[in-house]
């Protein structure tokens, strides 16, 4: 029994520290989209609007609410302090708990990726979704990056599911993508499409050239 009950203590200390970290300005990899539509527009001049409409799980959160490893009460405080986490971000348009580790979120930012330099969804240390203007290639890469391979891993074991879309409007067609489809929808206006349905699913990619 004493057995047993160490090492109970000690999972729900390491799911606290795990809380604590997470909550560490660096830290990466605690968010995961999952049910979620985000629209990116990407153009020859510059111009890039991100736009993400969906729910986030704050990762360390639904394991710990999983394992049953978190009271009502430690939920709620948690979730309070994801909510002013994310609530920081100038680009958050709304943001509010729907329970379960995951938070409904609206994020909206745009604006001129030569002089932004860097731009990422959900921030820099959470780079779901990343524009970055390379001068010196005279490109503009959209390019992601998802959790850790053995916590994406785990967690798709565990059942965890995701389902998402991710479309990227261009003025040009694209110098190389990863996207599953594409189409061109007008003169000048190319679209691309990416269904994410694991987190094990590779992040999407996609090229074009500036003027």
């Amino acid at each position: 029994m004493a057995i047993r009950d160490a090492i109970r203590d000690w999972g729900r200390l390491r799911v606290r520290l795990i809380l604590i970290l997470c909550l560490m300005p660096l830290a990466a990899g605690c968010y995961l989209p999952r049910t979620f539509q985000a629209e990116v527009v990407l153009s020859r001049t510059g111009f890039y609007g991100i736009a993400f409409d969906g729910e986030v799980a704050w990762v360390p959160m639904l394991e710990a609410l999983r394992a049953g490893d978190l009271s009502a009460a430690e939920e709620a405080e948690r979730a309070l302090l994801i909510e002013r986490d994310l609530g920081r971000d100038s680009a958050t348009q709304d943001v509010h708990y729907v329970g379960n580790g995951s938070f409904a979120l609206r994020w909206v930012r745009s604006g001129d990726a030569r002089s932004d330099g860097l731009v990422s969804f959900i921030r820099r240390s959470e780079r779901f979704l990343t524009v970055t203007h390379r001068p010196a290639h005279r490109v503009i890469v959209l390019s992601g990056r998802g959790l850790m391979p053995e916590q994406a891993a785990a967690l798709h074991r565990s059942g965890v599911t995701v389902q998402g879309e991710i479309r990227v409007w261009t003025d040009r067609p694209a110098l190389r993508h990863n996207a599953h489809q594409v189409r061109q929808s007008g003169l000048n206006e190319w679209v691309y499409r990416w269904s994410v349905r694991s987190p094990l699913d590779p992040p999407p990619s996609l090229v074009i050239a500036t003027d």
